[in-house]
């Protein structure tokens, strides 16, 4: 052979070794996981306290594009060759899901609802006793998992992790999303730097999402599954002679996995790269990232920052809905009344005050000032002010609810027909 062909065995070589010191860590964890001992490979390193900010979903338009290695730049053959595909507009959220969401699952019988699993996954369920990711363990002080770094405390603001292909599929069916296909996971990835926590890092964890807009965790972290089954691109043909063993004989029942991990040297992935395993292996680094069509938002189904906040209020943990929704017209004409009951103190007290400091109040305001009012709803109290010092020069309410806005401009103009007109603002939470 060549100079050429000894130095792509060269490279080749260096990148299985790459893939050895992967599969070494995931070789002792797995062992150590074994031992009633929990024994650590190296000592923790806390992660950066993160608060778990909803998923927000990233549109992409799809259309022409292509994927897939072009050139030597790589010489695991299975990259290639480059070749067009046509993705439908799709959106990815920008995290990877945590382990305090898959707690959500979890207690809503995610590993006892069979409508959620692949018909094998479901069978891999019964016969292995399946209830929870493969290194979480329940202790009375709650649920603990087994890491490189010993058996620590579960963070519910990392990313789950140790997740096998049928364990991502349901979840994606509970979460009423799917799982990406690896066109529209490469497509995405295609104009990013290949940055993250990989082994270098020292961190051998994943860690929890950082702040910042975008997708993030794309690479590095974990090994995210695609629904797409290991098989040959078009045109693909097996390099000659037994390096042509290297992948093309595992092309038959394996789902491909993108994007590094925290146990993957960091030369080692770019958007390219397909790794795989079968779909019920759960002992690499492996998490998920959810994926919809797009063609739903364009349908008004779940396009609304209303849909997205719902769906994420009801997939954590304490469910909640913000309030901000309940402020409609009714919703306004409901809070008024409340503000009526024999429980609702507050406004009460409130009013009891301004009745009987208003004068004091506004004594040592500049005629012409302003008065700016946050939360104003029917504005009732602020006419308690304006008696007290009828020059002042603009009243500016502040709301939510833009009925509320609209009936206190009303009414104060009525009332006060020589106050300026004010100008409103709707506070958009």
């Amino acid at each position: 052979s060549g100079a050429g062909d000894l130095a792509g065995l060269l490279d080749l070589g260096l990148a299985h070794e790459e893939q050895h010191q992967e599969l070494i860590l995931m070789d002792i964890l797995h062992l150590f996981a074994q031992s009633p001992l929990s024994p650590a490979y190296a000592p923790p390193r806390p992660p950066a306290a993160q608060a778990v900010r909803p998923l927000r979903f990233v549109r992409f338009e799809g259309g022409l594009t292509e994927i897939g290695a072009d050139g030597p730049a790589f010489p695991s053959d299975n990259q290639g060759p480059r070749h067009k595909v046509w993705p439908e507009p799709f959106e990815p959220p920008d995290r990877l899901v945590t382990n305090g969401e898959w707690l959500t699952f979890m207690e809503d019988g995610g590993y006892r609802r069979p409508e959620l699993w692949l018909s094998a996954g479901w069978d891999r369920v019964q016969a292995e006793g399946w209830s929870a990711p493969f290194y979480w363990r329940e202790a009375e002080e709650g649920w603990r998992v087994m890491s490189l770094n010993g058996l620590r405390p579960l963070d519910p603001a990392g990313p789950v992790s140790h997740l096998s292909f049928y364990e991502a599929q349901a979840y994606a069916e509970w979460a009423g999303a799917r799982l990406p296909g690896e066109a529209e996971w490469e497509h995405a990835a295609a104009d990013l730097s290949a940055d993250g926590v990989f082994l270098g890092s020292g961190r051998l964890q994943a860690q929890p999402a950082a702040p910042g807009r975008g997708l993030r965790q794309i690479f590095g972290d974990l090994w995210e599954w695609t629904r797409s089954p290991y098989a040959p691109y078009p045109g693909f043909r097996p390099a000659a002679g037994a390096v042509g063993e290297y992948n093309g004989k595992f092309m038959d029942g394996q789902y491909v996995l993108r994007g590094g991990a925290c146990v993957t040297p960091a030369g080692h992935v770019r958007p390219t790269y397909r790794n795989f395993f079968a779909p019920h292996q759960r002992w690499m680094f492996s998490g998920l990232r959810l994926a919809r069509d797009a063609g739903l938002a364009e349908e008004g189904v779940e396009d609304s920052a209303f849909a997205q906040d719902v769906l994420a209020g009801l997939a954590a943990q304490r469910k909640a809905i913000p309030p901000k929704y309940f402020y409609d017209a009714e919703g306004s004409r409901l809070f008024e009344q409340i503000c009526d009951l024999p429980e609702y103190y507050p406004t009460r007290t409130e009013t009891a005050l301004l009745r009987k400091h208003a004068a004091e109040m506004v004594a040592h305001l500049p005629p012409g000032a302003a008065l700016v009012e946050f939360g104003s709803g029917a504005s009732t109290k602020t006419r308690l002010l304006l008696d007290a010092r009828p020059d002042l020069g603009v009243y500016v309410p502040i709301d939510i609810s833009p009925t509320a806005l609209d009936a206190a401009v009303r009414s104060l103009a009525a009332g006060y027909p020589d106050l300026p007109a004010p100008p409103t603002f709707l506070f958009a939470a």
